[in-house]
């Protein structure tokens, strides 16, 4: 490609969709390792452009979420980086070595005196921040706040006011696009641009807490990692081609619970020969309509029959992952015969603490057999195509996703933003009905939307119910 195609690709980083902007990483990601020196030119003079602290971030991202740190020369780099923070500090030294940290003195916040907002812009900073950025940033500062008794979250509205003052973002309540003649023609959402006025003023205020209240630069530098665009480790799980038992159509079949156990059996008849699926989300969105499957193992005492309820799952796993996804869950105590007292899910969500914000959606879905079936500490690694749990040397549960069918925008009613399988070794499963003394019961339940054409409304409708395996 030549210098103008490559820009082109670069400029997707601020794309509003995550799925946008991780594929544009990862198309850069190849070029650079081909030894692209356009794409090597782009990305950095790219990095010169920005006003914002956490566009750096974004593209920084990219180099260190891929290790392609050996491609680039960390002087040019560093005077690249107009607008350096917390976070690109912490990036830089992870590559690069401590020498090639910019110095807190480079870092900005904004004056104390208060800046003047028309009413409608001043409003969004309280109705916006737990949307336009993931939530993780206001619970961020509001737990440092109540153990210091600092002003952080007022610091940060502090912070997006100045940044809204003298950045041209404009604020809409519905995603749309521009041209703004500041940005030389780069196309962006106004809510993509706002994301990153949020997430730019969050470290701005943690550079403020450095350098107003004394915080230790470390701790805050491992704060700046909430804001972090791409995991090294999961940005290279590439999606699996969907199976041709995952195609779903529209309008939906009748017979819900029929399609539920077809799409059960094409899972199980894809698995590896010694794997057998514990849960399964299939979906399928058109203009006119969209189905959604979500299929979960569970474990029942034997003999006991089936509530009309679902069962139980347990709470979602958060491991610490620095910026390496991957880590450690545990240890727990592995649960003992006669402690299932009712249908359990089999499959238990785990997430990394620091989840790059590229991979949002797809850090939500990732679920594997849930340790406390196992005992002792789970191993969560990503791989090129799949993410797998070991405990000691055995891989004991995978996880997979497609692309086909993950869209940008979903309808608020869908259960599944990823579609995907979790698979377990089969002797495991029947280790663990024997030494329990459970079976297995499929929880299956779909929710179906329905409109007449593109622009009416959708009739959504619910069914779930046990299926036998």
């Amino acid at each position: 490609m030549n210098r103008a195609a490559y820009d082109m690709l670069t400029a997707r980083l601020r794309w509003p969709s995550p799925r946008v902007r991780w594929e544009t990483a990862r198309t850069i990601a190849r070029f650079v390792e081909a030894g692209e020196r356009a794409a090597r030119e782009s990305l950095t003079d790219w990095i010169g452009r920005r006003t914002l602290e956490s566009e750096i971030a974004i593209a920084l991202g990219v180099i260190d979420g891929f290790g392609l740190e050996d491609h680039f020369e960390p002087a040019g780099l560093s005077e690249a980086i107009k607008v350096p923070s917390v976070l690109s500090d912490r990036l830089m030294a992870a590559m690069f070595g401590d020498s090639h940290r910019s110095g807190v003195d480079r870092h900005r916040f904004s004056p104390d005196a208060e800046v003047e907002l028309p009413a409608a812009v001043d409003r969004c900073f309280d109705r916006y921040r737990r949307f336009a950025v993931p939530p993780v940033f206001d619970m961020t500062l509001r737990a440092i706040e109540k153990s210091t008794r600092a002003p952080l979250v007022a610091r940060w509205r502090h912070e997006w006011r100045w940044l809204q003052a003298l950045q041209e973002r404009p604020v809409t309540e519905y995603p749309d696009h521009f041209f703004s003649p500041s940005t030389k023609g780069e196309v962006g959402s106004f809510d993509g641009a706002q994301r990153e006025v949020f997430a730019t003023a969050f470290l701005r205020t943690l550079h403020w807490a450095h350098c107003a209240l004394g915080a230790p630069i470390d701790v805050m530098e491992h704060y700046s990692l909430i804001a972090i665009t791409t995991n090294r480790g999961l940005a290279r799980v590439e999606p699996r081609r969907r199976k041709p038992w995952a195609r779903l159509t529209l309008p939906p079949r009748d017979d819900w619970r029929q399609e539920a156990e077809e799409l059960w059996i094409g899972a199980c008849s894809s698995s590896k020969g010694n794997e057998h699926p514990i849960a399964v989300n299939v979906r399928h969105v058109e203009k006119t309509g969209f189905i959604d499957h979500r299929l979960t193992l569970a474990a029942v005492p034997s003999g006991m029959p089936l509530a009309d309820h679902g069962p139980s799952a347990f709470k979602s796993l958060v491991f610490d992952d620095n910026r390496e996804f991957g880590g450690h869950v545990g240890p727990v105590r592995a649960i003992g015969k006669g402690e299932i007292d009712g249908p359990i899910a089999l499959a238990q969500t785990v997430s990394p603490r620091n989840w790059g914000r590229f991979h949002i959606d797809l850090a939500q879905e990732i679920t594997l057999l849930s340790p406390i079936f196992t005992g002792g500490t789970m191993r969560i690694e990503g791989r090129d195509r799949e993410i797998v749990g070991n405990v000691g040397r055995m891989t004991v549960t995978r996880w997979h996703y497609w692309l086909s069918g993950w869209a940008p925008a979903s309808p608020a009613e869908m259960l599944t933003s990823v579609p995907s399988v979790t698979t377990v070794r089969r002797d495991i499963l029947d280790l663990l009905e024997v030494r329990l003394g459970i079976r297995y019961v499929i929880w299956a339940r779909t929710v179906r939307g329905i409109r007449s054409d593109g622009y009416s409304p959708l009739n959504v409708s619910e069914a779930k119910a046990w299926v036998e395996p």
